[in-house]
């Protein structure tokens, strides 16, 4: 299926995020993994009602071509086009500013409801036959300890046992991560390694941004592709997004 055109229906509940600096980096990080692995990318937006957050206003950076548009120019492009020049904060556009042929979209929307979120994870599961990675784009990241399954906004996070279940179906995963309140250094080796135990994970690699971290877990066949992206990555971003890798020991 390909999105380059922006046809195709995407339930938007999060349009107040679309286009911000967040999403440049992020669709920059799935536009060069896409070139690389082996496989259908399945994203899961994790999508939820928008909010009162002063969040996703981050668009400075659409105004400074010179600065900006060479990490990627077609993406930058076609994000200035919908944000500035139309206009249009509208995730149903992230399909043509991601342009890759073999990246769809789960497009459901997840809510704090306990059984509602299990009929939501089962029914992402079921859809991923001939996917080799999924993408979790929760509004904040993996669940703290202290946040359980039904609360309210629970729905902003992704769980443990969530990310475990697309593991050991075989799939490898990329997660969206906001920083917690702590050195930066420290938290990324502490989610490196929980991630490593909690899913069994043979390397982790990390692309950390200002605002955010994303968190690769490859499978075996997949770390070349890894590895790969890791280089193209440097060589395209080399003074934004920060690279980590944490090997199982």
């Amino acid at each position: 299926m390909t999105f380059c055109s922006g046809a195709g229906k995407i339930f938007h509940m999060k349009n107040q995020y679309f286009g911000d600096i967040n999403d440049y980096f992020k669709y920059g990080l799935l536009r060069i993994l896409a070139e690389r692995i082996p496989g259908k990318i399945s994203v899961c937006w994790m999508l939820t009602e928008d909010d009162s957050s002063t969040d996703g206003r981050r668009l400075d950076y659409l105004s400074k071509p010179d600065q900006w548009r060479k990490y990627d120019p077609q993406l930058f492009d076609k994000l200035r086009e919908s944000v500035i020049i139309n206009s249009s904060r509208d995730v149903v556009e992230a399909g043509a500013a991601i342009c890759r042929e073999n990246v769809s979209f789960f497009n459901d929307i997840l809510s704090d409801n306990m059984p509602d979120r299990e009929g939501y994870f089962q029914k992402l599961l079921n859809s991923l036959d001939d996917s080799a990675l999924v993408f979790f784009d929760p509004d904040i990241g993996i669940a703290p300890a202290s946040m359980m399954k039904g609360k309210k906004k629970s729905s902003k996070y992704l769980f443990w046992s969530e990310l475990k279940e697309i593991i050991d179906s075989g799939k490898s995963a990329l997660i969206y991560q906001h920083y917690h309140r702590k050195k930066r250094d420290d938290f990324i080796e502490e989610m490196s390694l929980l991630i490593e135990k909690r899913v069994k994970a043979h390397e982790v690699f990390v692309f950390r941004t200002p605002q955010v971290a994303f968190f690769l877990v490859p499978q075996p066949e997949h770390l070349n592709a890894a590895r790969e992206m890791v280089l193209k990555t440097e060589e395209r971003w080399s003074d934004k997004i920060k690279i980590d890798r944490q090997s199982a020991s």
